[in-house]
């Protein structure tokens, strides 16, 4: 009865020997995938300071896309749609609606968003909000 047999199991030199599968990008050092690590800490901590900074009002989507934003790499890299939600008086659901109308992707970045759609946008959350 062979399918009774217990598996063997590994012993403590093929635990050691045991790694990740290998990346794409090729092998890493600990130090390389500390430091990718830490930058992606930083990403996050910074998307999320922009987003409190729209939620608290100091930034409004007319501001986003104004000249004075256009250089702001943190406020350009976010997606329109998360943009739109963290806007005060603005919910997901009025977010997305306002997007679906307008036919513009929610995921598509601030910075790509065509003169002719920030016209649009603009126009309708200010018709939404009177």
């Amino acid at each position: 009865m062979a399918w009774l047999k217990r598996k063997a199991q590994p012993s403590e030199a093929d635990k050691e020997t045991k790694t990740m599968a290998p990346s794409p990008f090729g092998e890493r050092s600990p130090e390389q995938i500390k430091a990718a690590l830490a930058k992606a800490a930083e990403a996050r901590a910074a998307k999320t300071e922009t987003l409190r900074q729209i939620r608290s009002g100091e930034i409004s989507l007319a501001d986003m896309f104004s000249e004075d934003y256009k250089d702001n790499e943190r406020i350009q890299r976010l997606q329109i749609g998360s943009a739109m939600r963290a806007l005060p008086g603005v919910t997901q659901y009025r977010a997305a609606k306002i997007l679906r109308e307008l036919d513009i992707d929610a995921g598509r970045r601030v910075k790509g968003v065509g003169a002719r759609q920030r016209e649009r946008l603009l126009a309708a959350l200010s018709a939404a909000q009177e």
